[in-house]
């Protein structure tokens, strides 16, 4: 089941800095899909755009397209980095051509020297120093992707000046364009793009750990540097439960509903060394007393070295280790609450919150869990993928082992497995948690997320909620946008 999602990505233009060894760089992969990202952070494109045409991607989602390689002038397209001290080592990228016409076709690097004389930006004499010849076979050039790895010049290589790298696309004959992407240039970033993008007269580094203040979200915390939002640094997603699996039910999927932000704090180095998360109750349309958790898919329980701010203690059955993730279990299992009705409470009489035309509304509560980590996890081994969102139904009657997922959610070690395959759900190994024409028991929607009244089913509210499902989340990706018209809203609960 694919669940409405952005495209995430963890954006940190131009900067990955020195630490423990590892030398800075530039780098420059175009999945911001937004040029004027990184114009903003100083980089520079002539007659060069964003392309994510199929036939122009070279990895990722976005690559870089030049304009007509039919000008020999290094100055008809081009892309430059921003003011940098410049490493030593290698330049890398990965280029291509659109297609395979033409007399000509390069690509030229240069640099160019700061020179205070040199008018608005600064920019010296242009030096080239390295040329690729785009590879033919026969008369026709190649279009394969050529992985290009260019010798920094001893002359800039860990200099004190400041330069700029200049790639040019050039070439004769035919209406040929350049493609590229992956740019790895060694160095240090040295723009100010609060002064026109010219040279930093002075970077502070109070923690010493090779961020500078001005990037540091943490300046004076050598261990942290970065925090990476999903959704955002100001929005939330949301969790809605449907709490009878592996039955149907009334199939309101509201039985457990909760927002949340997640922001994986890393190091100078890019690894992880925390992860914080937000989750805010909203409602609960359920008789049950249902717990709520997530699992880091692959990742060792002894890799977290604490756990903290989670509510649990209030169930019996629940069991946990010394760094407070729950026991016994494969990969590291973070229990955020054991009983939802132990964070909110009832209104009065019933059993029910925020899911009632007729009860009275009740605050929402916050849960923020915060997960120390001991091992360095490269945030690349911690996507958002990777955690894995379920609630535990029933946990007074029922005990430990009734877990919902969402859609293709694994189980964890302590799931019941007996469970799988019967009444509704069609879980058969390689699927889980679907029924036979694939609807799920909860949902994620990165958008957040208006959830229906209590006993009216989710496709009484949202239209096309039920093609949605059928087609694996294919069609009618908008279903729950409320600009679409495909909502019924009286039978959607609203505070």
């Amino acid at each position: 089941m694919n669940t409405p999602r952005n495209t995430f990505g963890i954006l940190i233009v131009g900067l990955l800095l020195s630490i423990n060894g590892l030398q800075a760089q530039l780098t420059l992969d175009c999945e911001t899909g937004n040029r004027g990202i990184e114009q903003g952070n100083c980089w520079g494109f002539g007659a060069v755009s964003y392309s994510r045409r199929d036939t122009h991607i070279i990895s990722g989602f976005w690559s870089t397209l030049s304009n007509s390689m039919s000008n020999p002038a290094l100055s008809s397209a081009w892309i430059k980095t921003p003011w940098m001290k410049v490493g030593q080592g290698d330049i890398t990228l990965s280029a291509k051509l659109e297609n395979s016409t033409g007399t000509t076709k390069q690509i030229v690097v240069s640099y160019i020297p700061y020179d205070e004389n040199a008018g608005t930006y600064k920019e010296g004499t242009l030096v080239s120093f390295y040329t690729f010849d785009y590879p033919k076979n026969g008369t026709s050039f190649s279009i394969a992707v050529q992985n290009l790895t260019v010798p920094i010049p001893l002359a800039i290589a860990n200099s004190s000046s400041v330069y700029k790298i200049m790639f040019s696309f050039v070439g004769t004959g035919g209406n040929n364009r350049a493609i590229t992407d992956n740019y790895i240039i060694p160095g240090t970033y040295w723009s100010d793009p609060s002064n026109n993008c010219l040279p930093k007269a002075l970077i502070i580094d109070a923690d010493l750990d090779g961020v500078a203040d001005a990037d540091d979200q943490y300046p004076t915390d050598a261990t942290r540097a970065y925090n990476n939002y999903f959704p955002s640094q100001k929005t939330f997603g949301t969790l809605a439960f449907e709490d009878t699996w592996p039955a149907k039910g009334d199939y309101d999927l509201n039985d457990v509903v909760v927002d949340y932000r997640l922001n994986r704090v890393t190091n100078a180095a890019n690894k992880v060394v925390e992860v914080i998360g937000q989750f805010v109750t909203r409602a609960s349309g359920a008789s049950f007393h249902n717990g709520f958790g997530f699992q880091l898919n692959d990742i060792d329980p002894t890799s977290v070295e604490s756990v903290s701010g989670n509510k649990v203690g209030n169930v019996e059955i629940f069991k946990y280790a010394t760094n407070g993730l729950e026991s016994d279990q494969t990969y590291a299992n973070c229990i955020v609450f054991d009983d939802f009705y132990a964070v909110m409470k009832y209104p009065g009489k019933g059993s029910f919150i925020n899911v009632s035309k007729d009860a009275p509304f009740v605050l929402y509560d916050t849960v923020s869990v915060t997960m120390k980590l001991k091992s360095d996890i490269a945030i690349a081994n911690l996507s958002v993928e990777k955690f894995n969102f379920y609630i535990i139904s029933n946990v007074l009657k029922k005990g430990r082992g009734i877990e919902v997922h969402l859609a293709d959610g694994i189980p964890t070690s302590l799931a019941d497995k007996t469970l799988f395959g019967t009444h509704d759900d069609k879980s058969n190994g390689s699927k889980y948690y679907r029924t036979a024409n694939n609807l799920p028991w909860a949902i994620n929607i990165i958008q957040g997320f208006d959830y229906m009244f209590e006993k009216i089913s989710i496709d009484k509210g949202y239209t096309n909620f039920i093609k949605w499902a059928e087609s694996s989340g294919q069609s009618y990706q908008d279903w729950y946008d409320p600009k679409t018209g495909n909502r019924i809203t009286e039978n959607i609960y609203h505070k």
